[in-house]
């Protein structure tokens, strides 16, 4: 269950992403803008705003990352890393404690 949830998640951002590219399209080729383009543009700021955190986290913990590219190639092993682990069907107390271990990985 918490898997399907992880990736219906992950299938809902990829959405946001495109409606963030066909907004900027759409804007750059034609003037035009969306009827939702504020929260379009809160929304882009919040991503940004979590990867700028994340990565400064992941650079100053223990993997000492030097660029935007290492942070998401990190973010994407420590994922699969995760997924794999919940594809076991582990225990409620043993997915918690995965979780927060993959979380103190990056900001410790």
């Amino acid at each position: 269950k918490i898997l399907s949830f992880i990736k219906n998640h992950e299938k809902k951002v990829q959405w946001q992403i495109r409606r963030f590219y066909r907004t900027r399209n759409l804007i750059v080729h034609s003037g035009a803008t969306s009827q939702h383009i504020k929260a379009l543009i809160e929304n882009a700021h919040d991503y940004l705003d979590q990867v700028i955190e994340i990565t400064i986290s992941m650079s100053m913990g223990p993997y000492k990352i030097t660029s935007i590219r290492q942070a998401f190639d990190l973010a994407t092993a420590l994922e699969n890393k995760m997924i794999e682990h919940l594809k076991t069907k582990p225990k409620i107390g043993d997915i918690n404690s995965t979780l927060m271990l993959n979380e103190h990985e990056c900001m410790a």
